[in-house]
């Protein structure tokens, strides 16, 4: 994992097997995580944080492989339309979604690709 800032490390992204890097951010209240990739580094990392909120930004495998393997709840989830038909729940983004938790984060809908 590197440190980017006080709030937000990633865990880059891999080629075998494919995987898209994953953001966390660190808020007062909640984690939130930006992608969940599909390498066991994410998965296990992931795992071991609390309190998560998980955005999935589109509908590829390497950005929400691991997302089954976590289960997040419905309210613990962002995600498009297609994300939520295909993953079975989720809070799907249709207007700007802003969460102030000691960061500031912005969620905007986009078409599922």
């Amino acid at each position: 994992m590197v440190k980017i800032n006080d709030y937000i490390s990633k865990i880059e992204c891999s080629d075998n097997p494919l995987s898209a890097d994953v953001y966390i951010i660190k808020g007062d209240k909640h984690t939130y995580i930006v992608d969940v990739g599909t390498n066991e580094e994410a998965l296990e990392t992931l795992k071991s944080i609390p309190n998560k909120k998980i955005i999935i930004t589109h509908f590829h495998a390497d950005h929400m492989g691991n997302l089954k393997n976590l289960a997040p709840e419905n309210n613990d989830l962002y995600v498009g339309d297609y994300t939520a038909k295909y993953y079975g729940g989720g809070t799907v983004v249709k207007e700007p979604v802003h969460i102030e938790d000691g960061v500031i984060i912005d969620i905007f809908p986009l078409p599922s690709s």
